[in-house]
């Protein structure tokens, strides 16, 4: 106890002391006031011995009393004792600590003299290197002589990488290179060492590594096996008593073809053929000579050596035209997933053929315009101004097979155009021949039109001379008279000819009718006759001028 400032008053000290003894036992007190100023007294120590008697009474003090060790051993080796723990030792009726010590080289701790009764162990800190275990050991003094062991676990600031194969867990994979880095991509050397490979166990061990937040990167993937940069995390904790783990997964290096449509890509091919080849020093080794494309179009190979490859194409889908160019890839180290390759196939093309003809003579006509329309592309237009060559005629090949319209925008010169203008064509798909030759479909169209007509001109042709349609009176002559005798005075002589003041003659009956209505009638058909012979096929009557 000090005292900071001057004092000038008299002061009493007071202290109380636990006494932890048995019956008889000596307790020794030593007091001592030490004076700054010159004139005090310098050595004012006392000292005093009391003898402890224990009488009957209510307590929890005993006259008998034992001796504690407690030994510090390693949790996972029991032959190995541990230095350097402190210990407090509790008595638990008064509630006082009543000794403090640290375990010796061999582990041990000593306290002596202890009154039979409940203590606490308390582990105030553990061996370096170790982790306390267990902070509060319950002990009962009963005995002249008791021991404990106290474990400590040890400190392990390792970590183990596993390195497998990602479809069986027990296949280890050997060669696989992994930087150790902090969370901010910076490599961390431990013993002068920075870069680990996965040995013949799949596994990078890394002792005593100071607490802390890392990761594990790979660099360089076994051989095989694709490349995976993500980062493997791992923390180190400062009291960790178990080893850090963290396993990480490799695909097998793969490579995957996939067969598509030319003109529509999502159209996914199926049964085609391939061999895939190896390529070292100009040297062509067939890796595997029959591939075949699944219903998804797809080839999947895995598990390839680095070094170069190529697919080629020894039979094409069905109605494909075939095509063995190879397709080149290369497996490299750093490949980081499945190398993934596309090969269009063409359908085998078909042709069409398109005839304009005269509807009435089947006759060719030249100089039709036509645009032809692919139906199910937007119905787009992909050849315009198609014409009719001097046969008629309109040949297109290299046609997808599918549905197509030819629509005429212009017909020939003196002809309608047609009032549907829309033809539809359908070109079938294709195959090849057993010699491995094209047989595209052929698709024959024939559209007619009607030659718009041309009105005539009216003709009028007079004739060489003019003439008059008169009654031929001779061929018609006056019939004899059946009757009456000539004498009688009722019937007139005939005259031959009529003058041109006279009354038309009546002629005598014949059969009931008279003459003159017979010569009339004659006369109408002799003027219907003239008029026949002069028609014109026009129409047209010629006309004597005026």
């Amino acid at each position: 106890l000090s005292f900071v400032d001057d004092i000038d008053t008299a002061y009493i000290l007071q202290y109380q002391s636990f006494i932890l003894v048995g019956d008889g036992g000596e307790v020794s007190n030593n007091a001592r006031l030490q004076a700054a100023e010159e004139a005090l007294p310098e050595d004012t120590s006392s000292s005093e011995t009391i003898a402890a008697r224990i009488t009957e009474g209510d307590g929890g003090i005993g006259g008998d009393l034992g001796n504690l060790t407690v030994r510090k051993v390693d949790a996972e080796d029991s032959n190995l004792f541990l230095a350097g723990a402190e210990f407090e030792l509790f008595h638990v009726p008064s509630q006082v600590v009543i000794a403090t010590g640290e375990t010796g080289d061999n582990g041990e701790l000593e306290f002596t003299n202890l009154i039979y009764g409940e203590y606490e162990v308390r582990e105030v800190s553990a061996p370096e290197g170790y982790v306390v275990r267990e902070a509060l050991t319950p002990v009962e003094i009963d005995e002249l002589q008791k021991e404990i062991n106290i474990l400590n676990d040890k400190i392990i600031r390792d970590v183990r990488l596993l390195k497998v194969d990602s479809l069986d867990g027990n296949k280890f994979l050997q060669g696989a290179v992994f930087e150790l880095q902090d969370r901010d991509g910076n490599v961390i050397e431990i013993n002068g060492i920075g870069i680990y490979t996965t040995d013949e166990n799949g596994v990078i061990y890394i002792e005593n590594h100071d607490s802390g937040q890392y990761q594990f990167v790979e660099i360089e993937a076994a051989q095989y096996y694709q490349l995976d940069p993500t980062p493997i995390l791992f923390e180190i904790e400062a009291e960790q008593i178990t080893v850090t783990e963290v396993t990480t997964e490799n695909d097998l290096i793969s490579v995957a073809l996939t067969k598509v449509d030319e003109f529509d890509n999502s159209l996914l091919l199926e049964g085609a053929t391939f061999r895939l080849e190896r390529i070292e020093d100009e040297v062509v080794t067939i890796i595997n000579g029959d591939l075949i494309t699944n219903q998804d179009g797809r080839i999947e190979v895995a598990g390839l050596e680095h070094g170069d490859y190529r697919f080629i194409e020894i039979e094409a889908p069905e109605h494909y035209v075939p095509d063995g160019t190879p397709i080149k890839f290369a497996v490299v180290p750093s490949q980081e997933q499945t190398e993934e390759l596309v090969k269009t196939n063409q359908l085998i093309p078909g042709s069409v053929h398109l005839e304009k003809i005269d509807r009435s003579t089947g006759e060719p006509l030249e100089g039709a315009v036509f645009d032809l329309v692919y139906v199910g592309n937007n119905d787009n237009v992909i050849l315009a101004g198609l014409k009719t060559d001097q046969d008629g005629l309109i040949i297109v090949d290299d046609l997808r097979p599918g549905t197509y319209r030819f629509v005429e925008v212009e017909p020939p010169a003196g002809y309608r155009i047609p009032q549907n203008t829309d033809f539809v064509v359908i070109i079938e798909k294709g195959s090849l021949t057993e010699e491995g030759e094209l047989d595209g479909s052929l698709s024959e169209i024939e559209i007619s039109n009607t030659k718009i007509p041309v009105p005539d001109e009216p003709v009028i042709t007079a004739p060489e001379e003019p003439f008059e349609v008169k009654p031929d009176l001779e061929r018609y002559a006056p019939l004899p008279v059946v009757g009456p005798a000539v004498d009688d005075p009722k019937i007139e002589e005939p005259v031959d000819e009529p003058e041109e003041d006279d009354e038309p003659v009546a002629l005598p009956l014949t059969g009931g009718f008279d003459q003159a209505v017979l010569i009339a009638i004659a006369s109408l058909c002799l003027l219907l006759g003239v008029v026949f012979i002069l028609r014109k096929p026009g129409g047209y009557i010629s006309k004597k001028n005026d």
